[in-house]
């Protein structure tokens, strides 16, 4: 007999493949990764093990980051900290995803028509604005004027965290406002980034960069599709970029416009190639066995992935498969090498420093005074209207969130700030007042009523609740009604059932004690013979007798 040895558990065929002890340990964490809130929350905890390695062990913490690594090809060698790998090398990977979502956006999503992305466009541009010309006025006299994009962008990541965390409370349209802001406030960022905080511009490796960004993006016109094709020419274009003196995460974002967005999706084609597998599934057994040797089987499964995969444009295919890794592993480390601030080593007298006022000035007070001012510009010149069932508390409180700008805060600080010193007082400033910012958005926004509840409803629609409640009574009231009418259905059914059981046991009982009468009555029979009466005598006798 050939047996098959089987490397996975087939106990379990209908549910996971896990072991109970894994499963237990798994099922949380994928609960977990699935929420809104879990990258914030990493993102913090990433923050808060920074803080501690930093003060508990300083010596250790920078040693660690500062640690040199050298990367060269032939002549050409780049050689930086491992802080700098993470903020030029990883940090580049989360350009790169939020090009991709940036381009998603314009072709499909809430920046795809004028009059959908002129609102959050121009309220990411105020957000931007406001704090720049606060943090400017603030250091107009000191040397960190240059510091000026600090203030000027979002953590989507904590701010969406905060605005889930409200609850229901809010309208829907809000969340997808701020995620529209977000994605416009980034792609300003990239912009500040490429055009202000660039320097020591090497023309030889810029037009090679050019030249090659042109290439990539005629290989999307040629129907060139296979993201590892564009991966291993982004390895170039990263270090091309980092040569010419702008900064290195730029490349990503370039890769992310040139990657395919279409797909020659033929859903017949697609259909047959399904249903083709599909025939050969349905005819297999239903057995667990190891599916490495059934070639059919792996052939069939191979068919559909290919089909699928097909089926997906490749900038799908890339942003999802780079979420996970962007939330989990790239954001929190960047936050573990930069959020580190030894707390000793900064006085009181951080209060007077012109940084930590504009910081502080442009998250703060800047960041919702600018979305704010956008918005309203944009309404009541009549561009754009605010998002349903949201007013303008709701759109200051939102504004409030934006000044959480932990991320994209600390990356361009470390981009503008070269003293070790004031590098320190930037953190804490930031830090400091992104937590401010956050605290107070939360609870502005919490004590918000109910968007139901509110006077933006017009009159004619006010009526709308009151109907509504009123089928909901009468709903309530059918059921109730019909719940009723079940139990004395189920009353009935119940009693029927006893007495159809008691009436048997009656007419035993009947049956026993007539019998028990009836051999009282009788004479003795005789032996051997049976006790009959001729049918003509019974009849006779059952016959009632005629009256005079």
């Amino acid at each position: 007999m050939n047996t098959v040895a089987h490397d996975s558990p087939s106990a379990q065929p209908r549910g996971t493949d896990l072991a109970a002890p894994v499963r237990l340990l798994w099922e949380p964490l994928k609960s977990f990764g699935l929420a809104e809130t879990s990258s914030g929350i990493i993102l913090l905890a990433a923050t808060v093990a920074a803080l501690l390695w930093a003060n508990l062990c300083t010596s250790g913490y920078n040693g660690f980051w500062e640690t040199k690594g050298t990367l060269s090809i032939g002549r050409f060698t780049i050689e930086h900290s491992l802080r700098d790998w993470v903020n030029d090398g990883l940090m580049t990977i989360f350009f790169l995803s939020v090009g991709l979502e940036i381009k998603r956006e314009m072709l499909v999503g809430e920046l795809s028509s004028f009059r959908q992305a002129i609102l959050p466009v121009v309220a990411a541009a105020g957000g931007m604005l406001i704090p720049a010309l606060l943090f400017s006025w603030c250091a107009w006299d000191s040397d960190m004027i240059n510091g000026w994009g600090i203030p000027t962008a979002t953590d989507i990541a904590f701010a969406l965290g905060a605005i889930t965390m409200v609850g229901k409370n809010l309208p829907p349209g809000l969340r997808i406002f701020l995620v529209a802001l977000a994605i416009a406030d980034d792609l300003g960022a990239v912009l500040v980034i490429a055009l202000f905080y660039s320097s020591g511009i090497n023309i030889i490796a810029l037009l090679w960069a050019g030249m090659l960004f042109v290439f990539l993006c005629l290989c999307n016109r040629m129907g060139i599709r296979w993201w590892i094709w564009y991966a291993a020419w982004g390895l170039f274009l990263w270090f091309l970029v980092s040569l010419s003196g702008i900064h290195a995460t730029i490349a990503g974002v370039l890769l992310a416009i040139s990657i395919p967005s279409w797909t020659r999706f033929d859903l017949p084609r697609y259909v047959r190639s399904l249903h083709i597998s599909y025939h050969y599934l349905e005819r297999r057994s239903r057995n667990y066995e190891s599916t490495l040797a059934d070639a059919r089987l792996l052939s069939a499964i191979d068919s559909i992935d290919r089909a699928t995969k097909f089926a997906q444009p490749t900038l799908h295919q890339v942003e999802s498969t780079l979420s996970p890794w962007v939330s989990f592993v790239i954001m929190p480390l960047f936050a573990l090498a930069n959020a580190g601030v030894a707390i000793n080593n900064v006085s009181l007298d951080i209060l007077r420093e012109p940084l930590a006022h504009g910081i502080a000035a442009g998250l703060i007070i800047g960041k919702p005074l600018g979305i704010f001012l956008g918005t309203f510009i944009i309404v009541k010149l009549g561009l754009a209207s605010l998002p349903r069932y949201c007013n303008w508390s709701h759109i200051l409180g939102m504004g409030m969130l934006g000044g959480i700008g932990f991320t994209m805060a600390l990356f361009v600080a470390g981009l503008s700030v070269h003293s070790p010193q004031q590098m320190d007082i930037a953190r804490l400033s930031i830090l400091c007042s992104s937590f401010i910012a956050c605290i107070i958005g939360f609870i502005f926004l919490r004590l918000q009523p109910p968007y139901q509840t509110q006077g933006i409803i017009k009159k004619s629609e006010m009526i709308i609740p009151q109907v509504e409640e009123a089928e909901e009574e009468a709903h309530n009231n059918e059921a109730e009604r019909k719940e009723e009418a079940q139990d004395s259905k189920n009353t009935e059914k119940e009693e029927k059932d006893q007495e159809s059981q008691e009436k048997p046991q009656s007419q035993a009982t009947e049956k026993t004690n007539s019998q028990a009468t009836e051999g009282q009555a009788a004479p003795p029979k005789a032996a051997g013979k049976p006790q009959t009466q001729p049918a003509e005598k019974q009849t006779k006798a059952n016959k009632p007798r005629k009256k005079r």
